[in-house]
């Protein structure tokens, strides 16, 4: 091989690495600006974030052409040959954490609450985290750094949540708040507390991917599976929904030979708060049945999830 050719396929492959570099310091930068939207309900910076991801998908398109014309024209060896492959996975990594941001971004609106207080240090823990792994991760390929990237894929367990131990007070406060609006929810007709159960059901289904996929992350159980149970889990809703006034209006019973001049019926009324406590292999579908019929039934409910599985809840 002539050193021109040489000199020319070095450069192509230096090229195609400054342009992975270059996705990846726009990857850092959403994802960042995505949690600082987040946080400070900041609606320009949520469209700043939206707008720039389709100039990820563009440096994805350029990196997927320089690598064809790369295998194409060059014939890499094998070394070379990972090399190039590898650039071209890494970009579409890149490029769903780019969606990932992008989709934080857009549920900005959709936030109610004040994430400037304990909220905001949780949010910020598990971000931080994530921005610090990507950060070496991309510092060891623009190094070559082997060391650097093993020790992020080591020690990264991996991050999927942050949360704190509630404490025996939090536990009676948030008690205490679900008993004072008992009472108004257990109030509702059947019609209106079953319209919110639906609504419900329509959130979950157009969110099954995402929960499939938080479900994925925390059990390790296949992508499939974890869809299931999401699909099952929102089942319990419609069931609840659709027969709750059936099961649980009034009833008439016979009230017997020596009271025949009496009306008997049972009458079924809320028990007020309702506890439940979800385990880890089915973090979704066991506790899904408890958490609708008690709803359904006009009680308002404080659930437990697994402490191995509390980011699905």
């Amino acid at each position: 091989m002539s050193e021109h050719i040489v000199s020319s396929y070095e450069g192509q492959l230096k090229t195609l690495h400054s342009t992975v570099l270059k996705m990846g310091a726009l990857c850092e930068s959403q994802f960042s600006n995505s949690i600082i939207a987040l946080v400070k309900k900041d609606e320009e910076l949520v469209d700043k974030v939206i707008g720039k991801d389709e100039r990820i998908d563009e440096l994805e398109k350029k990196i997927d052409d320089q690598v064809v014309n790369l295998i194409t024209l060059r014939q890499p060896m094998a070394i070379d040959l990972r090399e190039t492959v590898s650039a071209m996975r890494i970009a579409a990594e890149l490029e769903r954490i780019g969606d990932l941001a992008k989709n934080i971004a857009k549920r900005v609106k959709h936030v109610k609450v004040d994430l400037n207080n304990g909220n905001f240090s949780l949010i910020k823990s598990a971000s931080d985290l994530v921005q610090g792994n990507l950060k070496k991760t991309l510092d060891s390929y623009s190094k070559n750094d082997e060391k650097l990237a093993l020790s992020v894929w080591s020690s990264d367990k991996e991050v999927v949540g942050v949360f704190p131990i509630t404490s025996a007070r939090e536990v009676n406060e948030i008690v205490a708040k679900a008993q004072s609006v008992s009472e108004r929810w257990g109030n509702l007709s059947f019609r209106k507390r079953l319209t919110v159960l639906r609504d419900w059901a329509s959130l979950l289904t157009r969110e099954i991917d995402n929960a499939a996929e938080l479900i994925h992350r925390e059990t390790g159980k296949p992508l499939s599976d974890a869809k299931l149970e999401v699909a099952i889990s929102i089942e319990h809703i419609s069931w609840a929904a659709k027969f709750a006034p059936k099961v649980l209006s009034p009833q008439n019973r016979p009230s017997g030979l020596l009271m025949f001049n009496m009306h008997s019926q049972v009458q079924r009324v809320p028990y007020g708060v309702v506890g439940i406590i979800g385990p880890w292999n089915y973090p979704m579908f066991t506790p899904m049945g408890s958490i609708a019929y008690a709803l359904a039934a006009g009680n308002t409910v404080v659930f437990k999830p697994s402490e191995f599985t509390p980011l699905i809840s």
